[in-house]
């Protein structure tokens, strides 16, 4: 009889331990988030800084000038952003988190589902590369409305988007590729 109360005391200890560590990785993917979205906002405020210092659009500026301006823009933000690099936003911790959310959100058979139609896209030949730009001809998958509202929002001039394994940033007044981040779904 001891020996079957010893070990329901250690299963109960184990258990205990087991449930501070789910507790903890939820605090850690919460910590996780937050530095994720400190790095999206650092690069809104570098962002903004270079659009402000542009030359303004006047109200009746023409297709082409609103065109010169996006081109100056991204141009600007490529130069500033000339040693970015995988992970710089999508850190190893912030892809892992990502990973945590989907497999809490997402089913097994939703899961097959998810990667299915992702892998269907055709996009293939967009170079999933930091700091080149998404070609326009390529198709624009689209994230899953469901996926949208369990992952870190994003600001509103920035979008996820999927090109085969890699989970992207992208921005979306000038398409350039801000971070990406490969096998992002279990």
């Amino acid at each position: 009889m001891k020996s079957v109360t010893k070990h329901y005391r250690i299963m109960a200890a184990l258990i205990v331990f087991a449930a501070g560590a789910l507790g903890q990785g939820e605090a850690d993917i919460s910590l996780t988030t937050a530095e994720f979205q400190g790095r999206v906002n650092t690069y809104m405020e570098k962002r903004a800084a270079i659009k402000a210092g542009l030359p303004s659009l006047s109200e009746s500026a023409t297709p082409e000038e609103i065109n010169r301006h996006k081109t100056s823009l991204l141009e600007a933000i490529q130069k500033d952003r000339v040693n970015a690099e995988e992970g710089d936003i999508l850190t190893p911790a912030a892809v892992n988190a990502i990973r945590h959310i989907i497999l809490k959100e997402y089913q097994e058979d939703e899961l097959t589902e998810l990667r299915k139609t992702i892998f269907e896209a055709e996009n293939s030949k967009v170079p999933a590369k930091v700091n080149t730009v998404y070609p326009p001809s390529e198709e624009r998958l689209e994230m899953p409305p469901r996926l949208l509202e369990v992952l870190p929002k994003l600001p509103d001039e920035l979008r996820y988007r999927f090109v085969g394994d890699a989970l992207l940033i992208v921005d979306k007044e000038n398409e350039l590729i801000l971070d990406l981040a490969r096998k992002v779904l279990p």
